[in-house]
């Protein structure tokens, strides 16, 4: 398998499937299917696969650099990318636990919204859309509101989710959900 040759065809398809009328559900299955067959080889070790993801990746970059639209377009496509692939280790039971591990590693202090704050937030933080392979991004339910963690981050950190309107915002701070 030869990544460098895999890797746009990835990324094509993440801009097709941006530009498809379909559900959600349907997109993550085809966006999977698609990095299974061209970035995932069994035969490989994950050191040797996490090397080249990285080299294709700055391979890519500087092959996207000619213009200001394909420095987008790979950026755009690469968020796509990124968000998938860490949407399905959040979604993974152990999830959690490596969230915390990689804010630790990159030193992400976030804090952590207790129970009684989140208990008295409960109508406003139902308002914020959860992102997860599992909902269509629109609102909590009751069952889901309390499978749900809340960050607050001062909202500096989290503009595109501002921008976005998928947190809520008090006293500075972004409440941003993340699922279990």
């Amino acid at each position: 398998m030869n990544c460098f040759r895999s890797c746009p065809k990835v990324l094509r398809k993440i801009d097709e499937l941006s530009t498809r009328t379909i559900t959600r559900d349907k997109k993550q299955l085809e966006l999977d299917a698609t990095i299974k067959e061209n970035l995932v080889d069994p035969a490989e070790n994950i050191k040797n696969l996490q090397r080249l993801d990285q080299a294709s990746h700055f391979i890519l970059r500087a092959a996207y650099c000619r213009s200001e639209d394909l420095r987008n377009w790979f950026l755009t496509q690469e968020c796509i990318l990124f968000r998938h692939r860490l949407m399905k280790i959040v979604d993974n039971v152990s999830g959690a636990v490596i969230m915390q591990k990689i804010f630790k590693k990159y030193n992400l202090v976030f804090e952590q919204v207790e129970q009684t704050e989140k208990v008295l937030l409960r109508d406003k933080l139902m308002s914020c859309p959860i992102e997860d392979s599992k909902s269509d991004g629109t609102t909590a339910f009751p069952a889901e509101f309390d499978k749900t963690t809340y960050y607050k981050i001062p909202f500096v950190k989290a503009l595109n989710l501002v921008k976005h309107r998928s947190v809520y915002i008090q006293g500075g701070y972004a409440y941003v959900p993340t699922s279990r």
